[in-house]
């Protein structure tokens, strides 16, 4: 019984840690995400012509930033030269809450969240599992 009781905390807590990330994008943004090599083009504002928001910390960062293969602080040294050389600029919001509110008011935008928290004001586009 303490086996099973042991086994369901740790479930509990491995799915908490590791939830499901959902790429998110503004009703009016039109563009497609398949794999990482797409979601890090659009990200680093290689292909179209987006609004990226990201955010500054937290689990769906984590795991948003390993899907793409690089780590929080590379992806911040490269918003940074694309702002200082072609003055594109990827905002960095607080939370979550926020990431929804930003990329639903904010026409051809993209970010991501927990999946959990994905809701009808913003478009889903692409789901890391």
């Amino acid at each position: 019984m303490k086996i099973r009781k042991y086994l369901l905390i740790f479930l509990l807590l491995f799915t908490s840690i590791y939830a499901e990330v959902t790429i998110i994008g503004n009703k009016s943004t039109n563009i497609t995400i398949t794999n990482a090599n797409s979601a890090f083009d659009y990200f680093t504002m290689a292909k179209g012509n987006l609004k990226v928001f990201y955010l500054k910390s937290g689990s769906a960062n984590d795991e948003f930033f390993s899907f793409i293969g690089k780590d929080f602080n590379e992806m911040k040294k490269i918003w940074m030269r694309l702002q200082l050389t072609e003055g594109k600029i990827a905002v960095a919001l607080n939370s979550e809450d926020e990431m929804l509110e930003k990329v639903a008011s904010t026409r051809n935008s993209i970010g991501y969240v927990s999946k959990s928290k994905v809701n009808s004001n913003v478009k889903s586009i692409f789901t890391i599992k």
